[in-house]
This record gives structure tokens, sequence and C-alpha cells, in this order.
């Protein structure tokens, strides 16, 4: 691999880490965005409203990824854990290691389950394994799995409770009241069918 493919290589892996804890901080305030959107339109919801009629906004980015048998990312999951298996880290280890040495076995055991080569080979880079050439050669897909990220992100921060959290005290009670006033068009259109 030449220069300049090895450092686009690392370029999209750190961008791709990048993403991934911005995803986690993302998901942490659209937890709190949706709780407490939720909890003001309960509080300015008529009697006629129910809530089973609230149209919960889709955040939930567990997504059901196809399960293909990738002999590649068990080669380099099994060097991983070979570094980093809770039950094989000696107790001579710094505490503070262990623990990281823990995450990252976890982060694996996620990446394996999800067929995630972007996430594995970030491992792997931060253990210093060897890459095997085939993850040189996927590439495309780390470049893909960074691109879903990506669009992850953006959905979220583009959601109504994202906006709602972001916004001034009027102009959360203006989306709340415009939610509701959506909400109660459609109760009485579905109640007219």
């Amino acid at each position: 691999m030449g220069n300049i493919e090895n450092t686009e290589f690392k370029r999209i892996l750190r961008k791709y880490e990048f993403l991934l804890e911005d995803f986690q901080d993302v998901l942490q305030i659209s937890k709190e965005a949706n709780s407490g959107m939720s909890s003001q339109i309960n509080k300015n919801k008529p009697k006629e409203i129910n809530e089973s009629d609230f149209q919960k906004e889709d955040t939930d980015i567990k997504e059901e990824i196809g399960k293909q048998n990738d002999e590649d990312l068990k080669k380099l999951y099994r060097k991983i854990v070979r570094e980093c298996h809770p039950d094989k880290l000696s107790y001579e280890i710094d505490p503070e290691k262990k623990i990281k040495l823990k995450d990252m076995y976890n982060k694996a055991v996620i990446a394996k389950e999800e067929q995630n080569w972007a996430l594995m080979v970030m491992i792997a880079v931060k253990l210093d394994i060897d890459l095997p050439k085939e993850a040189e050669y996927k590439m495309q897909k780390i470049k893909e799995e960074t691109e879903e990220l990506e669009k992850k992100i953006n959905n979220i921060t583009k959601s109504v409770p994202w906006k709602w959290f972001h916004s001034d005290e009027k102009t959360k009670e203006e989306i709340v009241n415009n939610y509701i006033e959506r909400l109660f068009k459609r109760k009485k259109n579905e109640d007219e069918k």
C-alpha cells in the first residue's frame, strides 16, 4: 500500500473514530431531548389526545445488519482477542490500561457482531496489530460505514426533539404547540374515517 493510500486509510479511520464518539454524544443528547419534549407535550396536551396518539420520533440507530460470514473479519477479531480478552489479561497490567483493553475487547465483540470493518480496524490499529491485506482492501466498506454514521448523526440532529432541545423557551413552546396541533388534526381525521 503506497503512502498516499496509507494516509487516506488513516484519515478515514480517524474520521470514523471521531464520528463514533460524536454519535455517542448525539445519542445521549437525543435521549434527553426526547424525554424533555415528551414531558412538555404531556403537560400541554388536550384531554382528547391520548399518549398512544403520539408518534415517537425514530432515533433508534440499532439497525439489523446482515450477518454475513466474513472470515477476514474473524481473523482480525481473533488477533485482537489475543491481545485484550479480559480473561487473558495479566494481573500485573496497570488497572487503567486493563480498563482500556477491556473496552477495546467489548468494541471488538460489537464490531464482529455488526460486521463493522471500520471499528475492527480502528481497534487493531490502537493495539498495534498488523492489519491483514484484506483490511486494506476493505477501505470502501470502511468509507461506507463512516458515511452511514454521518447519516445517522444527521438524522438525529434534524429531528423535532433535537430542534426543541436546542431552542429558547418561546420556540420550545411553539414547537410543542405545533406538534400537539398536528396530533389533534391527525386524531380528528382518523376519528372521521
